[in-house]
């Protein structure tokens, strides 16, 4: 009897792992892994178990972990109407009352108008209210029904809400990493927020991103994501398009509602940014995947813990916003350097600030970016800004700005006699253009050559060229005038 109870068991055990493998798509080396799961309300809930995860602070150990009895959660939707067709994909964002304001309309904002026409109707933006206070909840209504009527009839936002007692006890919890009391229970709610919100949008899309409500972003951020969805090769549970914390988290849709689960499970052990390294593990996911530049920045100062003020930001997101929005005539732009996914130098020398940047791989001694005017221009000043704002890398190391008037005869998008008239200095050239007799100098060609090997790869963010708009007097060079004659007339002031 004891040995046909115990091939019962084992079974049972058997049968149990097999329908989690089947229900949760494990395959290969993740048989090794698998952990029964615990079943409540129809809901899976990943059981005890113990893993040790290398890149994390400390073992997951659960052996002592009593299982937190996640209820059947009654979601109330408050705008919006659900499609019912899956799209693309799902942007969640809870958001809560931070002591000096709220940027969750700056944050919707910037997701829509950055956002490419075809890609609404394959987009879904859930908005969580996750506040204890009613009032704040309501205030965002009011502000997101105001802002965006046409997007919440559209299907594209949807703003839901919980009520209080769905959430497990966030008092008189375990105090973990030294952390005092009051932000033990503040992460420990982010966390079955974000499981919450997981749990709500899990199959209403191919892929599911989260975002915080305090994130701006960049132009046609969808494609861009898409995009590199496509040049990933390998197999992956989670893409992430911002550095920080839990911005930016890119998950299959089949794998959310098991993200979900793990954060409800462990919500008081530790973060979620903690958390998830251990889900990459469970997936065999062996090494993290970013995008860089990354496409999603922190902007709020006001954090949604009491009394605290963050000011951290992305050190690999470029904004778009061109700062100095130069003249730039009529042009047309060429480099012998190999270009990075499409960013091409037309995007750093538009003035719009969605126009975007150069990016380009191992440039090379001699190699030159040239930009030939359509019309001769009177240009009184160049600036050009290279690489990322924060660290400096991909920066411009040693290069030359040259100009000339002349045009080869046989090839009007080709120049000769180039002359010098400055250099770069720490990854940015700030250089007025100054003519010997006070006289002014049409200028048909601009060109910037390397001048020296770099390891780094080269980002160029913005080109600004400010023309003199009712020049006095013009001096033309004519031509067949000498290089030399050139020289004579463009001088170089640095600064």
């Amino acid at each position: 009897m004891r040995i046909r109870a115990k091939q019962t068991i084992f079974l049972v055990c058997a049968c149990i792992c097999v329908i989690f493998a089947f229900r949760h798509g494990l395959k290969g080396n993740e048989w090794s892994k698998c952990i029964v799961p615990v079943d409540y309300d129809g809901r899976q809930d990943f059981g005890v178990a113990t893993y040790t995860n290398r890149n994390s602070p400390r073992p997951l150990n659960t052996r002592n972990f009593s299982m937190v009895h996640r209820p059947s959660i009654q979601f109330r939707l408050l705008l919006g109407t659900p499609r019912l067709t899956k799209g693309f994909l799902t942007i969640g964002i809870p958001t809560v009352w931070r002591e000096n304001g709220s940027y969750i309309v700056q944050t919707v904002q910037s997701l829509i108008e950055n956002m490419d026409q075809k890609d609404f109707n394959q987009t879904v933006l859930v908005i969580f209210t996750a506040d204890f206070k009613d009032e704040y909840n309501q205030d965002v209504v009011d502000r997101i029904k105001r802002n965006f009527p046409e997007h919440i009839d559209s299907g594209f936002i949807e703003v839901i809400s919980v009520p209080e007692k769905a959430y497990p006890p966030l008092t008189n919890l375990k105090q973990t990493f030294g952390d005092p009391t009051y932000r033990v229970e503040w992460r420990s709610k982010q966390n079955i927020d974000y499981s919450l919100l997981m749990l709500y949008s899990a199959n209403k899309s191919k892929f599911y991103l989260q975002l915080e409500d305090d994130t701006t972003t960049v132009s046609h951020y969808v494609e861009k994501i898409r995009d590199y969805i496509r040049h990933v090769e390998s197999d992956w549970a989670m893409l992430e398009f911002s550095l920080l914390g839990f911005i930016g988290k890119l998950f299959h849709s089949e794998d959310v509602s098991k993200f979900s689960n793990l954060l409800w499970t462990f919500y008081s052990e530790m973060p979620c940014d903690f958390l998830f390294k251990y889900f990459l593990d469970i997936k065999l996911q062996t090494k993290r995947l970013f995008r860089i530049p990354t496409l999603f920045q922190h902007h709020g100062l006001s954090s949604s813990l009491t009394n605290l003020t963050r000011n951290v930001s992305d050190r690999y997101f470029v904004s778009e916003l061109k700062i100095h929005k130069g003249d730039n005539p009529a042009a047309v732009l060429s480099t012998t350097m190999k270009i990075y996914d499409n960013n091409t130098p037309t995007l750093a020398y538009s003035t719009s600030d969605n126009g975007g940047k150069m990016w380009v791989m191992d440039p090379q001694p001699g190699d030159s970016l040239t930009i030939v005017f359509k019309e001769k221009q009177n240009i009184k000043r160049v600036i050009i800004e290279t690489g990322f704002p924060v660290t400096g890398q991909d920066s411009l190391k040693s290069a030359i700005i040259e100009i000339s008037s002349r045009l080869l005869m046989t090839n009007n998008e080709t120049c000769i006699a180039y002359s010098a008239i400055g250099e770069f200095q720490n990854g940015r050239a700030d250089i007025p253009i100054y003519s010997s007799a006070n006289k002014n100098i049409d200028i048909r060609c601009l060109r910037v050559t390397v001048t020296s090997k770099q390891k780094e790869w080269l980002l160029v963010r913005e080109i600004a060229v400010f023309t003199n708009k009712n020049p006095a007097r013009v001096s033309h060079v004519a031509d067949n005038s000498t290089e030399q004659s050139q020289n004579v007339l463009y001088q170089f002031r640095g600064k």
